[in-house]
């Protein structure tokens, strides 16, 4: 009878602590759930003054949707994780001028709002100096009804449930700097920002050039991140060139769907690129290529250092990018260290994100002003050598260079393409001197097929002499 109960109490005890981790792991996997709802919210809502029950229904995920109720209280957005009708975990997400929202993660609601830039200190491009044209409906050769058929069928639905709709917001097409289609769905505008998910990496990496054109930043120059110095450990051989490839050697496979490190890093860290930075390699620097939004993040705390000033750093992107190519409506998001997320949760117009693609088709150039160098261009457009083993990939862009897994095989091969979760692109074809944009929210990913609408966009204009 004595082993029986000891082994009844021990049983007891592994269950009391099983228990216990897992309404634990449930509880930190409910933070950071509502950490990604709460940053949507607080973003959509305070920031751009979208309605609220608007922005719950299209721009919250199904999944989030459903396990999250969220209320909004001036500049703080609360939301509750919700399992069983049991509420397991809460995260309030604030709005800063100037640096966007943050999750309140190891930081008080009270010392977020203190990081608030004060009015004005941020500059911003005059829109009166970068006007916007109207549509050319005569450019020669353009057959203009192949084109829009192309971009109809990016609107057209074969379903009334909006969660597996294409719920495309924006096209625009420009060619040979002609402004030939721009259509937008139900409520949207080219002036309203939205949400770049991963373009964001696309516009790090021009920063990361800007940097490397004034001489303070290396390709060739270690990483310095603490634990990443000794040249005997896989961490010492990372070079900056190698976190701005995706060659890193992070262990790690990207994914949103689940808690994994992107979510984490996103909305359940107080500083996204120190924790990147904390993860462990298994691969040498170099050797294979793999997508992996850790190292989004780590290049916008090296842009951080590298500049040496916060409040310098907080106004380089505007300075130096978004007020001389005229994006007017772009803003970076700060984590709650002050660190802008580098890979996610910039915010722009449809119209300001064909500018920063007519800036890379235009080789750097906006206004007669080299604002980006010709080399970085060059650059951001050549794949590394381990990425065409699998899908080829620049500088924090998608390439259509053969690989062994070429993204778009039917398109020309010197196509490139920032890409981002749910069907955000900016891609330009330098052979077509052609830039489209195209934003929405698909969260059935297959609804939206981006291959079909630029085939049938390049088929409607003359093919290139």
């Amino acid at each position: 009878m004595k082993i029986v109960r000891t082994l009844l109490i021990g049983l007891a005890v592994i269950l009391v602590a099983g228990g216990a981790y897992a309404v634990t792991q449930i509880s930190y996997m409910g933070k950071v759930g509502a950490g990604m709802a709460a940053h949507t919210l607080c973003t959509n809502v305070i920031g751009l003054g979208r309605e609220f029950d608007e922005v719950v229904a299209m721009d919250i995920a199904p999944d989030q949707r459903a396990r999250t109720r969220s209320s909004v209280d001036g500049d703080v957005v609360t939301t509750e994780f919700v399992l069983f009708g049991i509420p397991f975990a809460q995260t309030q997400a604030v709005y800063r001028p100037g640096l966007g929202c943050a999750v309140a993660i190891d930081a008080s609601v009270e010392e977020l709002r203190a990081q608030a830039l004060p009015e004005g200190s941020i500059p911003s491009a005059d829109p009166q100096d970068f006007p916007w044209p109207q549509i050319a409906m005569d450019v020669e050769g353009v057959d203009y009804p192949k084109l829009e058929a192309a971009i109809e069928g990016a609107f057209t639905e074969a379903t009334d449930d909006n969660d597996a709709q294409q719920n495309t917001r924006a096209v625009l097409v420009n060619y040979k700097g002609n402004l030939i289609a721009e259509r937008y769905g139900d409520g949207w505008s080219g002036d309203v920002p939205h949400r770049a998910m991963s373009m964001t990496k696309s516009v790090t990496s021009a920063l990361i050039g800007m940097l490397v054109e004034d001489g303070k930043l290396n390709l060739n120059a270690p990483t310095g991140f603490e634990g990443w110095t000794d040249p005997a450990t896989l961490k010492g051989k990372v070079k900056l060139e190698h976190i701005v490839q995706m060659t890193s050697g992070f262990e790690y496979e990207e994914g949103y769907t689940q808690i994994g490190p992107v979510p984490i890093m996103l909305f359940g860290s107080h500083d996204g690129a120190k924790y990147s930075a904390s993860l462990e390699l298994d691969k040498p620097a170099g050797s294979y290529w793999d997508y992996q939004t850790t190292n989004s993040a780590m290049l916008q705390r090296i842009i951080r250092d590298a500049i040496g000033d916060d409040a310098a750093y907080w106004r380089f992107a505007q300075e130096r990018l978004f007020s001389k190519v005229g994006m007017t409506t772009a803003f970076l998001s700060a984590d709650a260290s002050g660190t802008f997320a580098g890979g996610a949760l910039l915010y722009a117009s449809p119209r300001d994100y064909m500018r920063f693609g007519l800036l890379y088709l235009n080789k750097g150039r906006v206004n007669g002003e080299q604002v980006l160098s010709e080399e970085w261009v060059e650059y951001t457009a050549t794949a590394s050598d381990a990425s065409m083993e699998r899908q080829a990939y620049g500088a924090q862009f998608w390439l259509n260079a053969p690989s062994a897994d070429q993204w778009a095989p039917s398109l020309p091969e010197d196509m490139y393409a920032a890409k981002g979760h749910y069907g955000q692109y900016i891609v330009v074809i330098p052979s077509y001197d052609l830039v489209v944009v195209r934003n929405g929210i698909t969260f059935a990913g297959a609804r939206f097929d981006l291959d079909a609408m630029l085939e049938g966009i390049v088929d409607a204009l003359p093919k290139p002499e």
